[in-house]
């Protein structure tokens, strides 16, 4: 991230071109927002929608004890906002900023100056953006993570993570992920391109899988070697293989995809283990 130097040209460049579009660091609320009528035709035309929506209400649950304040959106491939989900019980925090993440809300830069998604569109690639990159002083508290969804250069959403204060947990950018490979698997329109199968965990090994498992309870490496009865060196080795298989990038991550591909349950994380 921080040696990404086409990220942070292209974030300068953004900046020129807001400062040159008059736009204003203190700006209230968006500047572009379609109308009711024309967001319920964006809406019509998505194929998307009800793909992000069904995934939430399926999903969101399995990050329940991530911390923080954290919201997750869906753009059409003009960038305007026509889903949105939040954190289940998350909603004095977002009230200063209802404005800006309301369905219709165009997140261009013309419109909230740069940002994740106007990044993504200019450099046609996932972005991670931290508050400081922001042109606009209200945005000044948003971490963000977009993925556009595209396939042989046309772009057909954009899916982003907006955590409000604290960096992005690796959880919540594996569901973004998780997210962009089941649209990519579903939509009729694209053809799966550009992701890892998402079914490598059928690939674990019995053990592998009784590790997950242990982890999925909390047990630390130094638990499970002693109630598998195996080397901790090996047990590592193993946690190895399980994230390079999982495509993640910690213990949370792995336990995540891993619900998602139902090879774990939520019994799983309550129940105790027994060899």
């Amino acid at each position: 991230m921080t040696n990404d130097i086409q990220l942070y040209q292209s974030l300068l460049r953004s900046w020129e071109v807001c400062s040159e579009k008059g736009i204003s660091r203190d700006l209230k609320k968006p500047l572009l927002k379609l109308s009711a009528d024309e967001l319920k035709t964006a809406v019509k035309k998505s194929d998307f929608t009800n793909k992000f929506n069904d995934f939430m209400y399926r999903y969101l649950d399995t990050i329940k004890n991530v911390k923080g304040e954290y919201c997750f959106l869906l753009f059409n491939s003009e960038g305007y906002l026509i889903a949105q989900k939040k954190r289940p019980g998350s909603t004095l925090c977002w009230s200063e900023y209802n404005e800006f993440l309301e369905p219709g809300v165009s997140f261009y830069e013309e419109s909230i100056g740069t940002n994740s998604v106007s990044l993504a569109k200019l450099l046609k690639r996932p972005v991670h953006i931290y508050p400081a990159f922001h042109y606009s002083n209200k945005l000044k508290n948003w971490y963000e993570y977009c993925i556009p969804i595209s396939h042989k250069n046309k772009t057909y959403c954009y899916i982003s993570v907006i955590s409000l204060c604290n960096p992005i947990m690796n959880a919540l950018v594996g569901l973004v992920e998780l997210l962009s490979i089941n649209i990519y698997n579903e939509s009729p329109q694209i053809n799966y391109s550009g992701f890892e199968d998402p079914n490598l965990s059928h690939k674990l090994t019995e053990k592998q899988n009784m590790i997950l498992g242990m982890i999925a309870q909390g047990f630390s490496d130094e638990h499970i070697s002693q109630e598998l009865n195996l080397s901790l060196a090996t047990v590592k080795y193993h946690n190895q293989l399980i994230f390079k298989k999982l495509n993640a990038n910690s213990r949370v991550d792995a336990v995540v995809k891993a619900l998602m591909l139902n090879e774990l349950t939520f019994y799983d994380l309550y129940s105790q283990h027994a060899q």
